[in-house]
């Protein structure tokens, strides 16, 4: 995967801490990268069925859609959409639920628990 302004990577994140780290952290590592950001998995899923991503951030915690505050174990569910759409992404996820709660569900490629660390 080379890096650059082109590489098409996609950000799930719903709360608003995580997701400013996230973004900061991007800057810093990757200046001029563009990127996608999702609040919800409705609006995560239209991204993947409409778009190829190089990388995906993606939180298991999100709202089922942009009204709703009620947070559900949901956004791992998007990982079998994700591989079919863009086979060759890396899925980076960065929740931090219950790692009994993780074992049930589709497993990202890499676990980074952005909350818990605060980005150190």
């Amino acid at each position: 995967m080379s890096i650059d302004n082109k590489m098409p990577l996609l950000v799930v994140e719903d709360q608003e801490f995580p997701l400013e780290c996230i973004k900061t952290r991007l800057r810093v590592v990757f200046p001029s990268v563009a990127y996608d950001v999702a609040t919800c998995y409705n609006q995560a899923e239209a991204l993947i069925q409409s778009k190829v991503y190089e990388v995906v951030l993606l939180d298991n915690r999100i709202p089922k859609d942009a009204d709703s505050n009620y947070l559900e174990e949901i956004g791992y569910g998007l990982i079998p959409s994700i591989r079919e759409n863009s086979p060759d992404a890396v899925i980076i996820g960065t929740s931090t639920s219950n790692p009994a709660i993780l074992r049930r569900l589709p497993n990202p490629d890499y676990l980074f628990e952005v909350i818990q660390k605060y980005m150190k």
